[in-house]
């Protein structure tokens, strides 16, 4: 079962990577040009998982497309590791399969996952910061699950505004932390944490003294401050893109239709009536954080894409479809027949929500005349 659901994450990320489009967009060659030299990473660090991975791939000798794209994939297939992880520990084994069956086939994830640019960075950022949460809450008294925290935490230290969403871990997770230094029994783990801890910090203060302009862009702050009813807007914006109308970027969506489809959108509603109902509970209090803080990040500046909303989203719907599968199965608790119609249902639209998904990006998206012009064939890096 695990080899088929491998095969078939691989066939959904690699399927025509590099000649879906027929060719690259301007943003995608930007992106390149950040990662292509290893000069150009240590003098803009800023992105640094994407810009490694990135790095790496594009010495591979045989220049593509899809070898452009091919970062982006890895972190695509990166993502769902935590996605799914989080959705076991919170929800059940069922929801996780079919949690991270709709969030996989979802639109979004296949723009950004299949797309040369930073996007995807932003949505494995997310559910890996969360990732991480639990594992420290569960197993703060495991060494190898502290290590696995902090260096996590330091690596997504370097992405734009996450600085704020590690903070509110930090602050939210003080108990666990201090379980956590004392898991590190030995001298030398603990001086080995610190010296790191000290590196990736001292390492960032350095560069943003050689290079000032870095600061607010690793903050995720604008350099110069908008009017506050744009902001305002924009922030509006970050929720209307998901059930009203969705972003204008013909390079990573499909004209302006919700990010969310009809089902998700629905059981997104029941989510928040679930965590609406349990105020109170400290897994409430963590999304609701991360939610706020994203949003207003995405509002202020362009350093924070939408993307590090969309799984928080894609975790509340599954909620929300856990949630009232639970009212069905509790309203029949012993009927098979019913119990069974009720999943036969939720499998039957969860199928119905992928197919369309797949349908809008595989064909929709690529034949869309704002699309065609965003992609130039005269781009594609070849060697």
């Amino acid at each position: 079962m695990y080899a088929s659901l491998v095969i078939a994450l691989f066939l959904l990320l690699g399927y025509r990577l590099g000649s879906l489009t027929h060719g690259v967009s301007q943003a995608e060659w930007q992106t390149l040009g950040d990662y292509s030299s290893f000069h150009a990473i240590i003098h803009n660090p800023l992105n640094l998982p994407m810009k490694l991975v990135g790095w790496a791939t594009w010495h591979i000798p045989l220049h593509s497309a899809a070898l452009m794209r091919l970062p982006a994939a890895l972190f695509g297939l990166g993502t769902l590791i935590p996605f799914a992880y989080l959705l076991k520990r919170w929800y059940g084994m069922r929801m996780t399969v079919l949690g991270t069956l709709v969030f996989a086939c979802s639109g979004w994830f296949l723009h950004v996952s299949r797309s040369a640019t930073y996007d995807v960075e932003f949505l494995w950022a997310i559910p890996t910061l969360l990732a991480l949460n639990v594992i420290l809450y569960e197993y703060s008294d495991r060494i190898l699950a502290v290590l696995t925290w902090l260096a996590g935490m330091l690596l997504l230290l370097c992405m734009p505004g996450m600085v704020w969403l590690i903070i509110i871990n930090l602050v939210l997770q003080r108990n666990e932390l201090a379980e956590a230094w004392e898991t590190l029994e030995t001298w030398w783990l603990k001086s080995g944490a610190i010296v790191a801890v000290i590196g990736i910090v001292g390492g960032l203060a350095a560069l943003f003294y050689r290079r000032p302009d870095l600061l607010l862009p690793w903050a995720g702050l604008p350099a110069q401050l908008d009017d506050w009813l744009n902001v305002l807007k924009r922030f509006i914006d970050a929720f209307a893109y998901f059930i009203v109308r969705g972003p204008h970027e013909p390079g990573l969506w499909l004209g302006r239709l919700p990010i969310l489809d009809a089902f998700v959108s629905a059981m997104l509603i029941a989510g928040l009536i679930f965590y609406g109902r349990h105020l109170s509970a400290a897994r409430t209090r963590l999304l609701l954080l991360f939610t706020a803080v994203s949003a207003i990040l995405t509002a202020l500046s362009t350093s924070v894409r939408i993307s590090s909303l969309v799984p928080l989203v894609y975790i509340i719907a599954t909620a929300g479809l856990a949630y009232l599968l639970h009212i069905w199965l509790r309203v029949f608790p012993r009927n098979p027949l019913a119990r069974g119609l009720g999943i036969g249902v939720v499998i039957l639209l969860v199928s119905a929500s992928c197919l369309y998904n797949l349908r809008a990006y595989y064909v929709a998206w690529p034949h869309n005349s704002e699309t065609r012009q965003v992609f130039d064939e005269k781009l594609v890096p070849h060697r």
